[in-house]
């Protein structure tokens, strides 16, 4: 399993559900999976790496814990945010104009305990459960992605394996997947109380804020849409209402 943020560096078609405000939602999220004609496109993305995607789950939605509240894009403009080894990533933090630093996930304690770094851009549901709450207990629902798993196979692999086999592998993959997805819903709701009754404190911004960052974040579709495919990004955010 790879994290989507991550798999856009296996290839760069799988970078789409790591795009700001694209598969942005739970419910985006579902009918992308279902949908065949946005789907079986991803599904296929990694076959020149030698790799098919058998299906996904998630994390929640990203948004940023800090170490003092970020209401507004101007307030965002004093932190130093975290963020993963990512294309897609990196090129949304500087459309933004933000200050970020590259840093593996190891790293982020004692960056944080340091001063190192202020903020980190990931999921509720990570930052809670991996104790990050615990000194940036500040969290803004930005909402621009979900936090995903991509489950690639080796191609090579699971052709050398009965056909009876690879019809029960996917079968269970694409259960227990869909069961996941659901349960994801439930887990960010949960997770979401238990930090509120820690004292994080959950900050939306405005919608004019929200609709800035989309505007600033409009170069780097532009620009990943050659990457991707033109037509094939344009149908997926027809389709999902992005």
């Amino acid at each position: 399993m790879s994290s989507s943020v991550a798999a856009a560096n296996v290839s760069d078609l799988l970078g789409i559900v790591n795009l700001p405000y694209v598969v942005d939602t739970f419910d985006k999220l579902d009918k992308f999976r279902n949908t065949p004609e946005l789907w079986q496109s991803l599904a296929d993305g990694a076959l020149k790496q030698g790799l098919f995607v058998a299906d996904i789950t998630g994390y929640g939605p990203c948004g940023r814990a800090t170490t003092t509240p970020v209401r507004t894009i101007k307030d965002a403009k004093n932190t130093n945010f975290r963020i993963a080894e990512a294309p897609v990533n990196t090129a949304t933090y500087k459309a933004w104009g933000l200050k970020f630093t590259v840093m593996p996930w190891p790293d982020v304690p004692q960056a944080l305990q340091t001063g190192v770094i202020t903020g980190l851009d990931h999921t509720a549901i990570v930052c809670n459960i991996t104790k990050k709450f615990t000194i940036a207990n500040n969290f803004t629902e930005l909402d621009y992605a979900q936090g995903l798993f991509v489950h690639l196979i080796n191609n090579r692999w699971f052709n050398k394996l009965p056909q009876d086999l690879q019809e029960i592998l996917l079968a269970a993959i694409t259960e227990e997947s869909e069961s996941s997805r659901a349960l994801t819903r439930l887990q960010y709701d949960d997770q979401m109380s238990k930090a509120q009754k820690e004292g994080v404190e959950f900050i939306k911004l405005s919608d004019n804020d929200i609709n800035q960052l989309k505007k600033m974040a409009e170069p780097v579709l532009q620009d990943w849409s050659k990457k991707i495919g033109p037509e094939y990004l344009a149908k997926g955010r027809a389709g999902l209402g992005s």
